[in-house]
């Protein structure tokens, strides 16, 4: 019994999709009135995962498939570039799913990510294809950056 109502009471905290095919609810004024508001950000994010803010409102996130770190200027615009790009095997669980700025960002700008790596160097879907998971360090530019 308490399985099931942990499952239900999930379910219905975290309405998710399959792939990239993830849709808010259709009522952005939310809940019975709550005063809850949606907001798309960034419409063309290809299955983003995680995200870290930097000090000076920065957001970091990472697309789980294409192997992309992405970046938000602190006014809200996704910068061209992609600030790295890794090449992941993004089948189940495995991607790029993880990402956290070092707690002295501003001072070292280093950025840390975890991904399935791809053995020959490319992104993939194919099971086989996975090397390893890793844990990398990139550094930015504290204070550079632009939109």
């Amino acid at each position: 019994m308490y399985l099931r109502i942990c499952g239900a009471a999930a379910a219905a905290l975290f309405p998710v999709g399959c792939g990239p095919f993830i849709f808010p609810p259709a009522d952005p004024g939310g809940p019975a009135g709550d005063e809850i508001s949606i907001t798309t950000v960034v419409a063309s994010a290809q299955f983003p995962v995680a995200i870290a803010f930097a000090p000076d409102g920065r957001a970091y996130y990472t697309e789980k498939e294409t192997g992309r770190i992405r970046v938000l200027s602190a006014a809200g615009e996704l910068l061209d570039k992609p600030f790295a790009d890794v090449a992941v095997v993004a089948n189940s669980e495995r991607g790029l799913l993880g990402i956290a700025l070092h707690p002295d960002f501003e001072e070292n700008g280093f950025v840390y990510a975890f991904y399935t790596a791809s053995e020959d160097g490319v992104d993939s879907r194919n099971f086989f294809d996975a090397l390893d998971n890793r844990v990398v360090r990139f550094t930015a530019d504290p204070g550079g950056l632009e939109a």
